[in-house]
């Protein structure tokens, strides 16, 4: 009986380490695929709670959030102070939450005075990449990535990437 733990037991730990290496191989491989996806804009569907449109002719920032974010609020409160220095782009800030707190969202930060802003209702990870909230994107007027921001950023930073 011994004899056959000796055998067995190695046996198992081996396939549980080879199905585990296997499973982040995968993971990590879906996630270079991604990444090198997001070098231009996704083709993605989210629905606009503005009913507005994306414009493929000028730079785009996309910002994932959740309105109890505090570091969203943040970004939100930056987007609005500034809002006279963003409009040569569009922004569309993307949630997976429910439209009612999407609205409230927008209310509360008077988004809804910002003309090139839409907020976005759906899965940002189904078209972006498993990201941090809030996470930005930044995209030139041909589509191309240029930045990417995790975390609370600052409007300067932004405006930085924009001029370039």
């Amino acid at each position: 009986m011994k004899k056959y733990l000796k055998i067995i037991i190695p046996v198992v730990v081996v396939a549980i380490i080879a199905v585990l290496g296997y499973q982040v191989m995968q993971k990590t491989h879906q996630q270079k695929v991604k990444t090198e996806a997001l070098q231009t804009i996704p083709n993605f569907t989210f629905e606009d709670i503005n009913k507005g449109s994306l414009n493929k002719n000028i730079p785009t920032i996309f910002i994932h959030f959740n309105s109890g974010c505090e570091h969203c609020q943040y970004e939100a409160q930056e987007l609005y102070k500034f809002k006279d220095k963003l409009n040569n782009c569009q922004i569309f800030m993307i949630s997976d939450e429910p439209k009612e707190k999407l609205e409230g969202f927008k209310t509360r930060y008077k988004l809804s005075e910002i003309s090139n802003l839409r907020v976005l209702q759906g899965s940002f990870e189904k078209y972006f990449i498993n990201s941090t909230i809030p996470d930005i994107f930044i995209y030139d007027a041909e589509g191309n990535l240029k930045k990417r921001f995790k975390g609370e950023t600052k409007i300067e930073a932004l405006l930085k990437v924009l001029e370039k």
